[in-house]
């Protein structure tokens, strides 16, 4: 809007104006010139600050940046937590199945052979998780399409990204309790019984 046509209802010119210059200079320099030349002009006219166009873009995407980093935030707790929590799945179903896995064991099972059963187990969890996590995120991608910028709401690359993401916590999460399933001496266990 023009200088001129910017006066308020009441009669006043506003007390702060935007120009906008195109210039080959750093923006400390570009700052320098701006105020001799507006000095040069009216020695009474104040200039403020001088920013890049990408600070601008900076400054006005600041309140979006931040919620992002605060639903990353969010997402890794998530993510830590869904650790834990398979972690303690995991492991309370080792200790409930000590007996079936000692037997096993006694009648020839391989100490990787049950450490690959329980790592099957927590991974058929986990998918059966994210099939019907990928389901109802298709179902709610409608809603959130206004707050993604340059991806679509059901990119492949990050639904992908995620994926193996969840899949390598769910190896992580379950690797300790499927390698004291692997680790039980069922002589002690079978003795015990």
């Amino acid at each position: 809007m023009p200088y001129a046509q910017a006066i308020q209802g009441n009669g006043q010119i506003p007390v702060v104006m935007d120009l906008l210059v195109k210039t080959t200079e750093t923006v400390g320099q570009a700052a320098v010139d701006l105020r001799r030349i507006a000095v040069g002009v009216n020695p009474d006219v104040p200039a403020g600050r001088v920013m890049s166009l990408t600070e601008i873009v900076g400054d006005s995407i600041s309140g979006f940046r931040s919620t992002i980093w605060v639903f990353l935030s969010f997402a890794v707790a998530a993510l830590f937590l869904a650790a834990i929590g398979l972690y303690g799945l995991m492991s309370y179903a080792v200790s409930q199945r000590t007996y079936e896995i000692s037997v096993r064991m006694a009648i020839g099972a391989q100490a990787s052979s049950v450490g690959r059963l329980i790592l099957s187990q927590s991974l058929r969890i986990t998918l059966f998780g994210m099939t019907t996590g990928i389901a109802v995120s298709f179902l709610l991608t409608r809603f959130l399409s206004g707050m993604l910028f340059g991806v679509t709401p059901t990119d492949p690359l990050t639904f992908g990204v995620v994926s193996i993401l969840v899949l390598i916590v769910t190896v992580a999460a379950s690797s300790i309790p499927a390698w004291r399933a692997a680790r039980i001496d069922p002589i002690r266990t079978l003795r015990a019984e």
